[in-house]
């Protein structure tokens, strides 16, 4: 259920619709959750991050990051500023 939910959120995401595909990739981690997938539940946190830099919330997107332990310098720059 979690991979139609995230593609559902990619046909959003690429439509434009960043804010409707952040929805659908918080459904796919709840539902990642639920199963424990840890798989399921990185490529949903990932793509709630991409979701949050292209609706211009880089602070959403440096926290989800840095929970996963992948924030990155540039994007810790972009916070800061």
């Amino acid at each position: 259920m979690a991979d139609i939910l995230n593609t559902q959120g990619d046909v959003q995401f690429y439509r434009g619709d960043s804010k409707a595909a952040k929805t659908l990739y918080q459904q796919g981690l709840q539902s990642a959750s639920r199963v424990k997938d840890q798989d399921r539940m990185l490529i949903s946190k990932l793509r709630i991050a991409r979701a949050d830099v292209a609706m211009r919330q880089p602070q959403a997107a440096a926290s989800s990051l840095r929970q996963l332990g992948l924030a990155l310098p540039i994007l810790s720059n972009t916070v800061a500023s």
